[in-house]
């Protein structure tokens, strides 16, 4: 009996407290409950412990706070004598850049909880809606950016613009910026009554009134700049290209140097890897802060390089942020981007050579042996091809300058130098015919897929003219066995500034001084072989296209080409070399004024100029 009720104390435990049952039934197990009974205690102690923090006595809590105190105080310490650049936040969460030297680095910065909230403001109904253009022609122009003008100067990312302005988000879009775009689409239309929104009707005598869609965006930039974003930088780099494409380089080139500026300011040109709370920015946020300091880069080294002057920002270590870059962005126009900021940091190392007081010709080797493995390094889909896209055609042409620009000074043209020094720069001579033929070809390519180059970008002008005055030098010394086909290049490059200046009034000016020059030098009387009357120069270049001859074949192949292009280039019977009669007396004063008497009265032209 006094067994069965031990069994049915024993069948009413837990399950739990089946092991201890069967300890209690097996005398070697007092060592297991020992162990327990142990770790019960040490269990209780924990416990204990965890109640004790919840109330910690005065004695340690005023310890705790001494040191927390002491640990401010040395931290203060630090900040006032050992500080480092900070970015801080504004009231609406953009960050501001200040240095090292700056007293206004000590304000704090604004928490966490403000930050979260940046940029799911509410709109207004008509933040983003643009109502005096109607939506075909906003997405006409929209295109026309897109396949011309995005990748070339890139200056945001495609799918962030769009998904922005779907979503009316107003950190990647703006009035500012949307007028900008469709500025530089219209520029570039076959419409007319589009074209004239963003160039002037009268190209002789433009006058003061901006076109109608250059005005909006310089008024929605100037109000935008009272609370500037990103968006306002984006903004300002495409209004610099519209104000120099109707001949305002001056406002152009200060308009890139505020936005320089202004991305100093809101510190995009710094790595914010440990500066800003952790998710304050989002990865499109770093992208857009990235791509746009590459932007304000490239546009500051198109503007020294067609100015002459020196750039405003300073570059880190570019391969470096290239791979921070493509971690967090493997697109086709990621890569464009890295390819163009890459080269034109190449550039602009040139251009602080050239412009130096002393030059240090030294240095030029290196750059040459950057910008060749700068090509040799390119990705396969940006290298140049017949019928690559456009954007691809004016990046080559951009290197083809490069080079040109580099190896010109070094080549010594119209120098009656020793054969020694003759020499020592007939790599450089070679370099300028290889690259400028190159050049012709790119050109003459583009004619042929896209009918004309009126929808070349406007930083294709420098590198035409470049080569331009390049083949002028190398005819005008008699020196090469193949003049006839440098005389071809020439053209196709003459007759290819004729055709911009349609959508880039400024190319008008350049055009005209290099027909003075090729004037001046006698080239049109020695070598161009006679022709019926020419169509007059001042003539719309679309004009030259209508009774085109049949089409030669492309030159197709990785750049550079050294190509003997055809006589027929495909134009017309439009002579690039023929003299404007109505050329502005600036125009010449601008050239002669580098002349004198004797050089203009005719003993040796070039020798003069030079």
């Amino acid at each position: 009996m006094q067994k069965a009720g031990r069994h049915l104390y024993l069948a009413q435990w837990r399950p739990t407290e089946e092991v201890s049952c069967r300890l209690l039934n097996n005398p070697s197990s007092k060592s297991h409950i020992r162990e327990l009974h142990a770790r019960i205690a040490r269990l209780e102690a924990a416990l204990a412990e965890a109640r004790s923090q919840r109330h910690p006595n005065p004695e340690s809590q005023k310890d705790a706070s001494a040191a927390e105190a002491e640990a401010r105080s040395q931290n203060l310490i630090y900040r006032l004598t050992q500080r480092g650049w900070q970015l801080n936040s504004d009231a609406e969460g953009q960050y501001k850049f200040f240095g090292p030297t700056s007293s206004v680095h000590l304000t704090e910065s604004i928490s966490v909880s403000i930050l979260e909230p940046w940029g799911e403001t509410a709109l207004n109904e008509d933040d983003f809606t643009i109502s005096d253009i109607d939506l075909e022609t906003q997405a006409h122009l929209l295109d026309l950016y897109w396949r011309f003008q995005h990748t070339v100067l890139q200056v945001f990312q495609k799918d962030t613009f769009l998904e922005g302005l779907e979503k009316g988000n107003s950190k990647y879009v703006s009035k500012a910026l949307l007028y900008a775009v469709y500025a530089c689409g219209a520029r570039i239309s076959p419409r007319a009554d589009l074209k004239q929104l963003a160039l002037p009707r009268n190209f002789d005598d433009p006058g003061e009134e901006l076109p109608y869609l250059l005005a909006e965006a310089t008024r929605h930039t100037e109000e935008e700049l009272k609370r500037p974003q990103i968006t306002t930088i984006q903004a300002l780099l495409l209004l610099s290209v519209l104000y120099s494409a109707i001949g305002r380089d001056t406002k152009g080139w200060l308009l890139t140097g505020d936005a320089c500026r202004l991305a100093i300011d809101l510190g995009i040109h710094k790595n914010t890897t440990g500066k800003t709370p952790h998710g304050s920015l989002s990865r499109d946020d770093v992208q857009a802060r990235q791509l746009a300091f590459w932007a304000c880069v490239v546009f500051d080294r198109q503007w020294a390089l067609y100015l002459g002057r020196p750039h405003c920002l300073n570059v880190g270590d570019i391969a470096a942020q290239e791979a921070t870059w493509m971690e967090v962005n493997h697109s086709w126009e990621a890569k464009m981007a890295y390819a163009w900021v890459s080269l034109l940091v190449i550039v602009g190392n040139i251009c602080d050579v050239l412009n130096a007081d002393v030059r240090a010709y030294e240095k030029l080797e290196a750059f040459d042996r950057a910008l060749q493995s700068w090509q040799s390094h390119l990705d396969a889909s940006l290298r140049y091809h017949n019928g690559c896209p456009a954007s691809v055609s004016s990046l080559h042409l951009m290197f083809c300058a490069a080079m040109i620009l580099l190896h010109q000074p070094t080549a010594k043209f119209g120098s009656r130098s020793s054969s020694e020094s003759e020499a020592g720069s007939a790599y450089s001579r070679r370099q300028c015919i290889t690259y400028s033929a190159a050049m012709a070809s790119c050109l003459q390519n583009f004619q042929q897929q896209h009918g004309d180059v009126t929808t070349l970008s406007g930083v294709a002008l420098h590198s035409i003219a470049l080569a331009s005055t390049t083949l002028v030098a190398l005819i005008a010394e008699k020196k090469s066995a193949d003049v006839s086909a440098q005389m071809r290049s020439l053209k196709t490059c003459v007759r290819a500034l004729g055709e911009l200046e349609s959508t880039y009034v400024v190319a008008r000016r350049a055009r005209k001084i290099i027909q003075l020059i090729i004037r001046v030098c006698h080239l049109e009387t020695d070598y161009v072989e006679s022709r019926p009357r020419p169509t007059r120069v001042s003539a719309s270049p679309s004009s030259f296209l209508e009774n085109r001859a049949p089409e030669q074949e492309a030159v197709e192949g990785p750049l550079p080409l050294d190509v003997d292009i055809p006589d027929g280039t495909g134009l017309s019977e439009y002579s690039p070399f023929a003299f404007d009669e109505h050329l502005p007396m600036s125009a010449q004063f601008d050239v002669f004024h580098t002349f004198d008497a004797e050089g203009v009265a005719g003993q040796d032209p070039f020798q003069r100029m030079c």
